[in-house]
């Protein structure tokens, strides 16, 4: 480095070298693939998702996040109150909605499927509770927090009867073990977020 410095053409050269390199190396680093660069951008975007579902332990790493990205807001959420805020919205959503396919399906059931009948009505009934106990989640949330914590561990009881209904009856019926089950990772998620 030192005869480099005395000697003015190594010098003159090596300055040539580097200016010829340098735009190569920043055309290098500004043409990352752009896969790379969305999956960088989204992970900066989804940080609170991606920190709360590496720590869950009610659903797996892929449904935690398959389920709050699926809510444009969690791009945006910095906290883990806010993902529960948005987790309690998804909650409410899903289980209203199986409940009202539930209350659908019923009158199409036979009147001799008696196992089925029990346990629709089952899960009929602790929709109804549980959807009311998750609407009364966002604003005792906000609120109070030992009433949310109430709130949800009933909402999350009454759905677990739903699932003790169609597993004591045997139901197999893969559209209302979907529809239930389906909702019931929004009410893990939820859970799981408010604790």
């Amino acid at each position: 480095m030192m005869y480099l410095l005395m000697n003015p053409l190594k010098v003159e050269a090596l300055f040539i070298v580097m200016i010829i390199i340098s735009p190569s190396i920043t055309f290098a680093a500004k043409h990352i693939p752009k896969g790379e660069k969305q999956k960088s951008h989204q992970n900066e975007l989804f940080e609170a998702v991606n920190e709360f579902c590496d720590t869950t332990h009610l659903i797996n790493l892929e449904t935690c996040q398959k389920t709050l990205r699926s809510d444009p807001r969690s791009a945006s959420a910095k906290d883990q109150g806010t993902l529960t805020t948005i987790s309690i919205d998804l909650a409410l959503a899903e289980t209203t909605k199986t409940r009202d396919y539930l209350v659908s399906i019923l009158p199409k059931i036979p009147s001799n499927d008696v196992e089925l009948q029990s346990a629709l009505k089952d899960c009929i009934s602790a929709y109804q509770s549980g959807v009311g106990s998750l609407a009364m989640l966002p604003q005792s949330y906000q609120e109070d927090r030992l009433s949310a914590s109430y709130d949800m561990s009933m909402a999350y009881q009454t759905f677990q009867g739903c699932e003790n209904s169609l597993n004591s009856h045997k139901i197999v019926d893969p559209s209302i073990l979907d529809a239930h089950r389906n909702a019931y990772v929004f009410v893990n998620l939820t859970m799981e977020l408010q604790e």
